[in-house]
């Protein structure tokens, strides 16, 4: 967004030493919790700061620049986040063609919802790390999910941002 500024704040941290501060400031990001629509840097800003050369020190300004380039730093997602993320991603566009495939009916005239079954209850297939994993998938609100693997349920609400992007709240938690 042109009027957007990345920079929606700022962390500092202090301590008696350099590694007093370096834990303080992970601690202060590990805790801090955003809310709305905004993506964050934060997890890759505690994995740059528990290299071994920003404890010892060893950064210079061509530093990032390197570890950008290698990709020395990743942030890993729980496994379960993954598949469940990618199980509502595809379910939400399923949804959303299935639903595209009714209006296109409406408009020229058809008064056709064979449709709608398969857009209220569906399987999707998840392959990640060479495992497959099947999902039954429900639709029982306007925007909750709710997925069922192995005979273990879960309601996941997912809202559309203004970018297109999805937020789901797996858990009571966003993401």
């Amino acid at each position: 967004h042109e009027f957007a500024d990345s920079q929606f704040g700022h962390v500092f941290a202090k301590g008696p030493t350099r590694e007093h501060a370096r834990k303080s400031l992970v601690l202060a990001l590990k805790e801090m919790e955003v809310r709305g629509e905004i993506r964050t840097t934060v997890e890759y800003l505690v994995q740059l700061l528990e290299t071994d050369d920003f404890k010892n020190n060893k950064v210079t300004t061509s530093w990032l620049d390197g570890i950008l380039k290698e990709k020395k730093v990743q942030v890993e997602r729980p496994p379960h986040l993954v598949v469940a993320s990618a199980a509502i991603f595809r379910a939400f566009h399923h949804i959303q063609g299935e639903l595209d495939n009714v209006v296109e009916s409406f408009n020229k005239g058809q008064v056709s919802v064979g449709s709608l079954a398969s857009m209220n209850s569906f399987d999707i297939e998840i392959a990640y790390k060479d495992i497959k994993y099947g999902f039954e998938v429900e639709l029982v609100g306007p925007d909750v999910y709710r997925l069922t693997l192995g005979g273990k349920s879960m309601d996941i609400q997912v809202t559309e941002t203004a970018d297109g992007g999805l937020l789901a709240t797996i858990g009571g938690e966003m993401h």
